[in-house]
């Protein structure tokens, strides 16, 4: 489908950072071996993969509290959660990047008026600090994150509240999620 045909479907346009919009799903390659060898003095580790998939929906604070009850990391939350916002930080500045073609998108995407919208499982200070790094926080209306609601995307609730925002009826919304 091209842009032009899309545009005069859709009224607004919800996107998730991680994955969507920023190559930065690699990150659990640097948390896990982190973590490992914080924890257990273990190099190259990776966690049982119910684990790894069960946190990338979860906000970042309730997932570290998760990992440490799930590896038996018992009390460890907040420490684990330290741990993930110094690689994350790290991260962010020198790893992750942006998807190609994702300016021009955006920026047919407002020509046409469409109103766009962030929803994450990300922090909004994460989200806003990668929209500014690429120079595309003014191509977004709205930002929502799951940590601000208190639950993950396994529920609808970050998407329910972009819909909201965006006045759009909801058959005129497109989602863009990895």
């Amino acid at each position: 489908m091209e842009i032009r045909e899309l545009g005069e479907k859709i009224e607004a346009a919800v996107f998730d950072l991680d994955g969507t919009l920023v190559d930065s799903l690699s990150f659990f390659k640097y948390f896990w071996p982190a973590l490992g060898r914080r924890f257990f003095g273990v190099e190259n580790y990776m966690p049982p993969t119910y684990v790894d998939m069960q946190i990338r929906t979860m906000p970042a604070r309730e997932s570290c509290d998760y990992i440490a009850d799930e590896l038996w990391i018992m009390g460890k939350g907040q420490e684990i959660y330290e741990l993930e916002m110094a690689i994350m930080d790290d991260f962010y500045k020198n790893v992750a990047k942006l998807k190609v073609g994702v300016v021009e998108y955006l920026d047919s995407l407002r020509k046409k008026g469409i109103k766009t919208a962030i929803a994450s499982a990300s922090s909004i200070p994460i989200i806003r600090f990668n929209l500014e790094r690429y120079g595309i926080l003014d191509k977004f209306d709205y930002l929502f994150s799951c940590a601000d609601l208190g639950v993950g995307k396994d529920v609808p609730d970050v998407y329910l509240a972009a819909e909201k925002q965006l006045g759009a009826d909801r058959s005129k919304i497109c989602v863009y999620e990895d």
